[in-house]
């Protein structure tokens, strides 16, 4: 029997008999132990940078930057490593990445050919891998439980995938191996660029211990300057702090945080992906402005981008996130968190207007605004039995919105909304 029809096999099995933990703990009313859950994380390293280079190789060891140029609005999307020694990193922007690197190689980049790439690579994943999640564009995570007898050792399996995704694609990877998602993806951070780490089963505590609290996904700048105050620096020092004061200065996340320091993580590898966690549209203003209406109309154009995804998912968001960053880059945010979750346009934006105007202060310009939903979950897709009339007119108003825009293009329609408030900005 060839590999390819071993490995057709292993598709076939449910993938419950490959996701058990990583203790090896025996069945029950068995006395064969369990296979024990390992999980690739998979990051195409400088995936942007590096897809250029495959498509113009003399940008090969030249420090190159994808997104806006210098002299425009907008930010860095991604830096090669010789970019990075600058100060230079995906986020800032580009008119700072111009100052700190001015002899960079600045590239608009093209979205179409990144995914064709992305495409590429998993389509080569799938051909080796039992179970294959795309996380993101440029990282992936792999369920290979249970395939040593058909591979070897993780390692070997890594160094193997590593050359079908170069001979494939031409683009570097980084692997990370560990019993979870959670472990599999620092340690792939931790082996770039370009490397292989894998974490043993039952290491995971002691491989944690010493690292800095910013590794563990999950720990924003808040909750690092939070813990640097109590002294805490590692994730040896978080696992040992009393549950009983984590969750009073950090609620549900700070027992989340407690578990993962300790090196026990969760999350099966899903094919599909499952629903994205949140669904958000930011907008840099091509001038700084001042002007409320004018950034209250860009807020509307946002909800309406935000409640049309929402709609097209089939999902409806219970918070609203409101961000703006000012001309001298603070950046401020706030949330609002509904009785009931929805997916109109009006809703989204009126929380996300009541959120700006008490945050908003006067004569402060404003660089960028942005809308983010979260706490997402299906929408079935059905009206009450014994719905309003209101309820009715708007479901009918929202299919028939989201039709003409589907087939003539987001644009097709501009609410009164924006012609009255770009009026009042000019």
């Amino acid at each position: 029997m060839t590999s390819k029809h071993l490995f057709s096999i292993i598709k076939a099995v449910p993938l419950s008999l490959f996701q058990n933990n990583a203790k090896g703990k025996k069945e029950k009313g068995k006395g064969t132990p369990m296979a024990v859950r390992r999980i690739f994380c998979l990051d195409m390293d400088c995936f942007f940078v590096s897809v250029e280079r495959v498509l113009n190789p003399v940008l090969k060891g030249k420090p190159v930057i994808v997104g806006a140029k210098p002299d425009e609005r907008g930010v860095v999307s991604a830096c090669s490593y010789e970019t990075r020694k600058f100060g230079v990193h995906s986020g800032m922007a580009s008119s700072c990445a111009g100052r700190l690197c001015p002899h960079a190689i600045f590239l608009h980049g093209n979205g179409k050919h990144y995914t064709l790439f992305s495409r590429e690579a998993r389509a080569i994943l799938e051909t080796y891998v039992p179970v294959v999640q795309a996380a993101s564009i440029d990282e992936f995570y792999l369920d290979m439980t249970g395939t040593e007898r058909l591979y070897g050792p993780m390692l070997k399996s890594a160094k193997r995938i590593k050359r079908m995704i170069y001979r494939g694609t031409k683009l570097p990877c980084t692997i990370g191996i560990g019993s979870s998602k959670m472990i599999a993806k620092i340690a792939c951070n931790l082996a770039k660029p370009d490397g292989i780490l894998e974490v043993a089963p039952g290491d995971e505590e002691i491989f944690l211990r010493d690292l800095p609290v910013g590794e563990m996904p999950g720990i924003g700048k808040v909750m690092q300057e939070k813990l640097h105050e109590w002294g805490i620096c590692n994730l040896g020092e978080v696992a040992e702090i009393p549950l009983p004061i984590l969750k009073s200065a950090f609620g549900k996340h700070g027992e989340i945080m407690r578990v993962r320091a300790r090196g026990i993580g969760s999350g099966n590898v899903n094919p599909i992906g499952g629903p994205p966690k949140s669904i958000g549209h930011e907008s840099t203003f091509s001038v700084d402005s001042e002007n409320p209406a004018m950034i209250e109309s860009v807020l509307f154009r946002l909800a309406e981008k935000v409640g049309r995804r929402l709609r097209k998912k089939k999902l409806v968001a219970r918070t609203i996130t409101l961000k703006f960053r000012l001309s001298n880059f603070k950046t401020i945010t706030r949330a609002h968190t509904l009785d009931q979750p929805t997916d109109h346009d009006e809703t989204i934006f009126s929380v996300a207007q009541t959120l700006f105007r008490k945050a908003y202060g006067s004569r402060s310009r404003v660089r960028l605004v942005g809308i983010r939903a979260t706490k997402l979950s299906i929408n079935a897709g059905q009206l009450s039995l014994f719905g309003t009339e209101d309820e009715l007119r708007k479901h009918n108003f929202y299919s028939g919105l989201d039709r003409i825009r589907n087939r003539y293009g987001f644009g097709a329609i501009v609410s009164g909304r924006n012609f009255k408030n770009a009026k009042t900005s000019a």
